[in-house]
């Protein structure tokens, strides 16, 4: 897409539109300069952010930037700006935004945005308190004031280094990498890393209650939070009084709560009160490997009804609930209803109840199309009920210990589900919950090592295709986690994952040509429908074969690529190995090249020569080749373009010997006369 911006211009006496300025930061500028290029870069952000107007960019260079302005001392913070976009992840040379590399924003060329004021943090540190009382306490502060809407973006950095855990004049203690206080400014690939606060170590949000409730609605695309610390609640993220974030495509994972055993602790994500109709909306989440003392290893949703669609929570640890920790607030009310749409929930564990689910007083939980497996806990390594009516439809729920664990009145309602232990729709035992139909009790069959179902599966079309619609589910139209389908073959398959109707996708016709120089060209086209890693393989024996390209594929698909090899003398072999989740791998047919055998096919003449050569490759040629002149010492003194056959003129060398080379030819000594 082409931007176009009227410059000096009037049209039909109307007058011009004004050019939207870009501002550049740099670790090498000066806050002294205009900030309007890379060499006249201002030093700080907040130079920048002064600058800019409505419409304007902010470009930040690769390397570490502390807050300067909007308060003092350890209040010092970044602020975004409506109609302002912020940019980091640049290497300092670029003249358009699309030439910044966004493969290197968290690596190489990472813009890092610290409350480190005094530059002292000790690298490693994990419990994230050493030197910390003097960093800054939030790294971005938006407080009602600021009115943020999602114009003010920031994108591409990373969020680190702020200690939120002692108050003082002017001191905060939530809402460490960010806070956001009634505004809703619009986040993407910016990683939030390593910050430590009392409440939300991460991310605070709020907006606000009562007969005057306002939302707050901040977007994350695309973001990491990781590796942060609340000291009572909250680790990675705190959500209260009707935040209703959107997260997409987001990583909540490795984060911890050091709060109580009897608190709310949330290692990676608490959700309270945020009940008016506007909820937190996760999409393609992940939470995992989070932490917390006291409840919620994973989540921790209190009075507040977020929806979740293609989440994966795992691996997460608390002394109750290591998945989740759902419960209404103090009096009951709101009650808690998170929705919870193709979600894989594995591998989580409590050190007291509930290793996925703790289910508390009066929730209504609706569980769709899940797959609940290998969790853990002394009581209720599935769920732990009590006084609660989630109801889990088109899932499997398979831990070991107690499956379900229903206490005080407990009472999930199971449909068209894979319940172990429970013994089905035809046994159905009653301690489980209550039984909706379709259940069954039967190993679902996952292909060895991983979550997705055999061919063989019982679970395969056994789901119900009006639930998942009626639970908010578009059939024809979702994906699962993986990004198949939902729905393949005659009814919905039970569990997060579908599972495909052609069990491998399968290369078929491989061809391989050689184009100039040292390239081939590979096309193949799969067929089927399913997720399999394709990987393009080369040999030179034909015997041998070395992975060169790895490709995720999911349907059928025509593929061409360019593989460029170094060494091109003889014959090259080239076929594709594809392996499908629990199948066997699949092989494509063999296709071959061949290159030059040597001299025979590149002629240099005359040699010795005076004022023009000729150098053939016999080569079929649809664009110049280049080759390269090189003196005794080594050092190249010409290069040249050439067709086949074409004339190069050489009189502007000094007489003399030299080496020629061609790509995919060894040197050749050449005589200048």
């Amino acid at each position: 897409m082409k931007k176009i911006i009227l410059g000096a211009l009037f049209i039909y006496g109307m007058p011009a539109l004004s050019q939207a300025t870009v501002y550049y930061v740099s670790n090498l500028g000066s806050d002294a300069n205009n900030g309007q290029s890379w060499l006249t870069a201002f030093e700080t952000l907040q130079a920048a952010m002064s600058a800019a107007t409505t419409g304007d960019q902010v470009w930040i260079e690769k390397g570490v930037y502390k807050p300067t302005g909007n308060g003092t001392g350890r209040s010092v913070c970044f602020k975004l700006k409506n109609n302002v976009e912020v940019y980091g992840g640049f290497a300092g040379s670029e003249s358009y935004l699309s030439e910044r590399d966004t493969a290197l924003l968290h690596t190489t060329n990472e813009t890092v945005l610290t409350g480190d004021l005094l530059g002292d943090d000790v690298p490693g540190d994990t419990t994230l308190t050493v030197n910390k009382t003097d960093n800054a306490f939030r790294v971005f502060n938006h407080v009602t004031a600021d009115a943020l809407n999602s114009t003010a973006v920031l994108n591409g950095v990373t969020i680190t280094g702020a200690c939120a855990t002692t108050g003082g004049t002017g001191g905060a203690t939530t809402g460490g990498g960010i806070y956001n206080q009634l505004c809703s400014p619009t986040f993407i690939e910016v990683y939030i890393k390593g910050n430590i606060a009392n409440n939300g170590g991460g991310v605070y949000v709020t907006g606000t209650t009562g007969s005057a409730a306002q939302f707050c609605i901040p977007t994350f695309t695309n973001c990491l939070i990781s590796g942060n610390i609340a000291n009572t609640t909250g680790g990675g993220a705190y959500c209260i009084s009707n935040a209703s974030p959107v997260f997409t495509n987001v990583t909540i994972a490795g984060n911890k709560s050091l709060g109580a055993t009897t608190v709310a602790g949330a290692g990676g994500l608490y959700i309270i009160n945020s009940s008016l109709g506007i909820q937190p909306v996760f999409v393609n989440a992940t939470i995992s490997n989070n932490s917390a003392v006291g409840r919620g290893g994973g989540l921790y949703i209190w009075g507040s009804s977020p929806v979740f669609k293609n989440l994966t929570v795992s691996g997460n640890s608390a002394a109750n609930g290591g998945g989740f920790y759902i419960t209404p607030n103090g009096t009951n009310v709101p009650h808690s209803y998170p929705k919870l749409t193709n979600a894989l929930i594995a591998e989580n564990s409590a050190s007291l109840r509930g290793g996925a689910f703790y289910c508390e007083s009066n929730g209504f939980s609706i569980i769709t199309n899940a797959t609940i497996v290998n969790n853990l806990a002394p009581y209720g390594s599935g769920f732990y009920d009590t006084i609660n009516s989630p109801r889990i439809t088109n899932s499997i729920v398979r831990n070991a210990g107690d499956n379900i664990l229903n206490a005080g009145g407990g009472s999930p309602v199971f449909a068209f589900s894979n319940v172990w232990g429970a013994g089905g729709s035809n046994n159905w035992q009653t301690g489980y919950g209550i039984d909706s139909s379709g259940n069954l009790d039967s190993d679902p069959l996952f292909s060895t090592g991983t979550w997705f179902l055999q061919a063989s599966s019982p679970m395969i079309d056994a789901g119900n295709d009006a639930l998942y619609n009626s639970a908010g589910g578009n059939l024809y139209a979702d994906t699962c986690n993986d990004g198949l389908p939902r729905m393949e073959g005659s009814a919905i398959d039970i569990g997060a994952f579908e599972h495909p109707v052609v069990l491998s996708l399968k290369a078929a016709d491989l061809s391989a040509e050689r184009l100039s120089g040292n390239e081939v060209s590979l096309s193949w086209k799969t067929e089927g429908t399913g997720m399999a890693d394709l990987e393009v393989q080369r040999s030179e024996n034909g015997i041998d074969f070395t992975t060169i390209k790895n490709i995720k594929t999911y349907r059928a698909e025509a593929y061409s690529i360019t593989d460029k090899p170094i060494t091109i003398t003889g014959k090259l072999f080239y076929r594709l190995r594809m392996v499908a989740p629990g199948e066997n791998p699949v092989y494509s047919n063999v296709a071959s090249v061949v290159f030059s055998t040597g001299n025979d096919n590149l002629s240099i003449y005359p040699n010795p020569a005076t004022s023009q050569i000729t150098i053939d490759t016999r080569r079929h040629l649809d664009s110049p080749e280049t080759v390269v002149f090189t003196n005794m010492q080594g050092r190249v003194v010409k290069t040249a373009l050439i067709l086949a056959g074409t004339g190069i003129d050489i009189r502007d060398l000094p007489a003399g010997v030299y080496f020629i080379k061609v790509n995919g030819f060894p040197v050749q000594r050449w005589i200048k006369q």
